[in-house]
C-alpha cells in the first residue's frame, strides 16, 4: 500500500511539487491561477486513482482519511480559482486552508507510524 501511495504521488506530482505557499502567492500576488490549476488537475488524478487503490481491511480507515481529505482540497482550493466572480466563496476558502493543513500534517504523521509499525 505504502509503496502504491508514493507511485501514485510521485505519478500524479512528480518528485518535486510547487508548494501551497508558491501556488498562493502566485494567484494573489501575480494574478496568476495557473499554478493552481496546474495543482488542481494533479489533485483530481490523485483521488481518481486513490479510488482505485486496492487497500487492506487494517488500513481502510487512514485510506478513507487521505480521500477525505484530497477531496476537501479540490473543494476549497477550487474555491479560490472564483476570486473574482465569487470574493465571498473565496474567502471562506481561504479561512479554511490553515485546518487542511493541520489535517494533512496529522495525516503524514499517522503514515510515518504506519511505515514504522511495518517496518519494524
Amino acid at each position: 500500500y505504502i509503496e502504491a501511495l508514493i507511485k501514485i504521488t510521485e505519478k500524479n506530482f512528480g518528485t518535486k511539487s510547487s508548494g501551497l505557499d508558491v501556488i498562493l502567492s502566485a494567484l494573489l500576488e501575480k494574478q496568476n491561477p495557473e499554478p493552481l490549476r496546474t495543482y488542481l488537475d494533479s489533485a483530481g488524478a490523485q483521488a481518481n486513482d486513490l479510488l482505485a487503490l486496492e487497500t487492506s481491511k487494517s488500513l481502510v480507515d487512514f485510506h478513507i482519511e487521505i480521500l477525505n481529505l484530497w477531496q476537501r482540497k479540490i473543494s476549497v482550493y477550487g474555491a479560490l480559482l472564483d476570486l473574482e466572480s465569487d470574493p465571498l466563496k473565496s474567502y471562506v476558502a481561504l479561512q479554511s486552508i490553515e485546518s487542511i493543513v493541520s489535517e494533512n500534517e496529522s495525516l503524514q504523521t499517522k503514515l510515518n507510524a504506519i511505515v514504522k509499525k511495518l517496518n519494524s
